[in-house]
């Protein structure tokens, strides 16, 4: 660049020199290092246009004309703005500008530069050509630059050069350019008119064209990726906001309208505690410091919906950090309805309650453990084993120190066999040694529950002290004929059978329990008197007899089948009392007793458990009815407070007002030409104070006395009030009233504010060219009024809430204070009547009003 003709420099988007050649430091008498740093305002002693001639500073202190060209540019591979400008003196002495010195510095730019000549072709292209789209430069030179744009944008390129040529002005276009390989890329070219210097060699247009792939498909992948993250937030069933720091939503998705009522729009903008119940708010806001960003924690709290009701929502919240944030913005908060959760917890809390009372109370040592421990065992093993139950927790198989030393082994052995298979049954009975010396026996029983095929397996255990038992048995072993007379007389059946279930011996109760006599049945099988889908319990007891060891015990409940052929619930303990050899099983001795009187009551209990969890379940649904009907209560008596203070306000300037119109009132002559309007605004004066007496009476009961009224001028006089506003809304009344003048006993000014306030609904609700229905009839004592109009109607929600006071869905253009309606049910109320509406989208509503006259007395 040093050698160039030109003086040339390169300024940054400060103005700052980034590059000067030889040239340029010797035009203005310096060296090249004089200019680093400097600013090109350090040169200049008077501001300098686009192009033209500027007094510079010389390195010697004196003043030369200059002629400048200035032309942006831009700046390395981020494409940073900048400048590049030419310098010649301004006399004709100066050296000549060498536009071939441009192109050398252009060609160094990571941009493709193009010069085109006015019919688009081209005369210059930069050689970094050859690395963004393929082509050497002597490949394009002379060729229609038109020809490498994609055929479906050539018409927008070429009326962007051609207005650049005829307005002179710079322009900017986005197009797709094909490459030497036939594909094609996104670009983005500037340009503007060539100086002269370059025209006189062809050139009319010189643009920068710049590779806009990575840009463009950055963008594409930042569209889907929020098209994706929106397309998961809009349709999660889960409920997602955004909290600002000082927790106001400031994002609600879609599912909060059905999770909780809300439009997303309600929501934004307003605190989040102001739909937190008070008492969880408060553990919220205790942790809300302890929340960290991307570690989210769990609350459940209660959330009041738009209706008024609460529900149970389990959230996840965090905090969250927009990305190269020291600190957190706000929180991210995803909430799912935990109602049913929370209630089906605190009926397994109420169960788990009830269960610890019923084991707590039993008379026996109750115990559960799953292969980590042991979970549970009630107070009764510290009766029994005058030990603490602590010491059994810390040391689940301490219990087997107080086993007797000829027992310990054999139970050490059971319970480690029943622990590692869970299909087998720990029962034994063992004796333990107390604290005094004395000997108790102890029958323990354990056997596996599993709810569900995946859930976790545990062993559930029952002992109880069987030494009054154990001792009965020795005495019985002691005297056969003992046994024999307490067989023969027990109530219940004992038996004899051998292990494979024949019949050996039977007391004489058998008759009374199955008909049979005990003769006929020695030697046939059990199984025989065995209801069959019962008989498997049998088996399965008699298994367990086989493999228990020594003296083991049975029992089961099945259902005996009678020689009438009846069926009869009984419970059979069976316990292996011989072995006189290795080889031989021994006998089984059977008791058996008729437990059909218990199978009975306990399906009675469990009927009454069924009617009670329905009582339990009408009488929850009674409860939440009345607490919806006292909040509905306390509703309606806030209300009247505020309509009886909003009353009282207004009272007393509106008497005011009615004071100073009487004065006025007087002096307007009666032949006057607005004299008839006096009357009207007398009775819409004392309807405004109607409307405030009402008012008060949402809060206390005044009554207003019948009298007899023309029932034609009390329906013509409102529809006269209410043509002005007919007018404007271009909306008709049509009447239909009975035949002829009549006279109707009713509180007139009861009647007229019923009349106005539906008229006036309907009118506002109505369309232009319009009609509403005003009809009445009587039907002996009872006048009946319909009042239909043709709007938009009502949905059902909106329906519900029609005659709440202060509950309004008119626009801002003719929004009240929502009274109307349910002033027009308490008057309607005040005289016995009632009021009835129908209503769909669509279709319209219609008022029906029934009101019973009143007699001539006023009754």
């Amino acid at each position: 660049m040093d050698q160039l003709d030109d003086a040339i420099a390169v300024v940054d988007a400060a103005d700052q020199f980034c590059f000067v050649n030889q040239s340029f430091a010797e035009l203005h008498h310096a060296e090249v290092a004089d200019f680093e740093g400097k600013l090109l305002s350090d040169l200049r002693c008077a501001p300098m246009a686009q192009n033209g001639q500027v007094r510079h500073r010389m390195g010697d202190g004196s003043e030369k004309l200059l002629v400048l060209h200035s032309q942006p540019f831009a700046m390395g591979d981020e494409g940073a703005a900048g400048r590049l400008l030419r310098a010649r003196e301004a006399v004709s002495s100066c050296k000549a500008a060498n536009s071939e010195a441009l192109f050398v510095l252009l060609a160094c730019l990571p941009d493709v530069v193009i010069g085109l000549d006015a019919s688009f072709n081209y005369r210059y292209v930069s050689s970094v050509s050859r690395l963004v789209c393929g082509y050497d430069a002597e490949e394009l030179i002379g060729r229609d630059s038109l020809e490498y744009v994609v055929s479906a944008d050539r018409e927008k390129v070429r009326a962007a050069y051609r207005c650049a040529l005829d307005k002179g002005s710079p322009i900017g276009v986005e197009f797709r350019r094909l490459r030497k390989d036939g594909s094609d890329f996104p670009v983005e070219s500037y340009g503007r008119p060539a100086p002269d210097s370059l025209r006189a060699e062809g050139i009319a247009l010189i643009c920068v064209v710049r590779d806009t792939t990575r840009r463009t498909e950055t963008e594409i992948a930042l569209r889907e990726s929020e098209y994706r993250y929106r397309l998961l937030a809009e349709h999660a069933t889960d409920m997602i906001a955004l909290a600002s720091s000082d927790l106001r939503y400031e994002y609600v998705s879609p599912a909060c309208s059905r999770l909780l009522g809300y439009a997303a729009e309600e929501l934004v903008g307003c605190p989040v505690s102001q739909f937190v119940h008070p008492e969880d708010w408060v553990h919220i806001e205790k942790s809300r410091d302890e929340l960290k960003v991307e570690e989210p924690r769990a609350f459940t709290y209660r959330r009041k919906k738009k209706d008024g009701s609460w529900i149970w929502l389990e959230s996840n919240v965090r905090r969250y950090a927009e990305p190269g944030a020291t600190e957190a913005q706000g929180y991210v908060v995803v909430a799912r309805d935990a109602t049913e959760r929370v209630a089906r917890e605190a009926a397994l809390a109420e169960r788990e309650s009830l269960f610890r009372q019923i084991v707590e109370n039993i008379n026996g040592v109750f115990w559960l453990h799953d292969s980590q421990g042991l979970l549970y065992v009630n107070t009764a093993y510290e009766r029994l084993w005058e030990r603490s139950r602590e010491s059994l927790y810390a040391k689940p198989g301490s219990f087997l120190e107080a086993v007797h030393p000829d027992d310990r082994g054999r139970v050490a052995r059971r319970r480690y066999e029943s622990s590692t298979d869970r299909a087998a049954y720990f029962d034994e009975e063992y004796r333990i040694v107390r604290k005094d010396g004395s000997i108790h026996w102890i029958w323990a029983r354990c056997f596996p529950i599993q709810h569900g095929a995946d859930a976790a397996w545990r062993i559930a255990g029952f002992a109880e002290d069987v030494t009054a038992r154990r001792a009965a048995q020795v005495a019985l072993r002691e005297s056969e004929a003992r046994y024999r007379l307490l067989a023969e007389n027990a109530t219940d059946l004992i038996g004899k059978v051998d292990t494979e279930g024949n019949i050996l011996q039977l007391s004489p109760m058998l008759e009374g329990f199955s008909g049979y006599t005990a003769a006929s049945l020695i030697g046939r099988s059990l199984y025989d008197f065995v209801y069959e889908p019962d008989r498997p319990l049998i088996r399965g007891a008699q298994a367990a007899l086989q493999r228990g060891g020594r003296r083991p015990s049975a029992r089961a409940e099945f259902r005996l089948r009678r020689k009438d052929g009846s069926l009869l619930w009984v419970e059979a303990t069976g316990k292996l009392v011989t072995a006189t050899s290795a080889d031989d099983r021994g006998e089984v001795v059977i008791v058996v007793r008729d437990i059909s009187r218990r199978k009975a009551a306990e399906e009675q209990i469990r009927a009454y458990n069924e009617d009670l969890e329905s009582m339990v379940n009408e009488r929850t649904v009674r409860i939440h009815e009345l607490e919806r009907q006292r909040m509905h209560s306390e509703h309606l008596a806030a209300t009247s407070r505020m309509a009886a203070y909003i009353a009282h306000e207004i009272n007393n300037p509106l008497a005011g007002v009615k004071n100073a119109f009487h004065l006025v009132r007087r002096a307007v002559p009666a032949e006057h030409k607005y004299s008839p309007y006096l009357g009207l605004i007398d009775q819409e004066l004392e309807r405004m104070e109607f409307i405030v007496r009402q008012m008060f009476a949402l809060h206390r009961s005044d009554h207003e006395c019948p009298r007899m009224i023309l029932l034609h001028s009390v329906f013509e006089e409102v529809v006269t009030l209410l043509e002005r506003k007919c007018r404007q809304s271009e909306v008709a009344i049509r009447t239909s009233l009975p035949a002829g003048r009549r006279e109707i006993m009713l509180p007139e000014v009861y009647l007229r504010q019923i009349l106005f306030n539906l008229l006036s609904n309907a009118v506002e609700a109505s369309s232009a060219g319009g009609t509403i229905g005003l009809a009445a009839d009587m039907h002996g004592d009872l006048l009946e009024i319909e009042v239909q109009d043709h709007g938009e109607g009502m949905t059902q929600e909106v329906e519900a809430h029609a005659f709440e006071p202060f509950y309004s869905t008119k626009s801002d253009e003719c929004a009240g204070m929502g009274l109307g309606l349910a002033i027009t049910r308490d008057l309607v109320s005040a005289m016995d009547g009632t009021i009835t509406l129908e209503t769909a989208p669509g279709r319209g509503c219609r008022f029906s009003i029934r009101i019973p006259l009143a007699d001539a007395n006023g009754s």
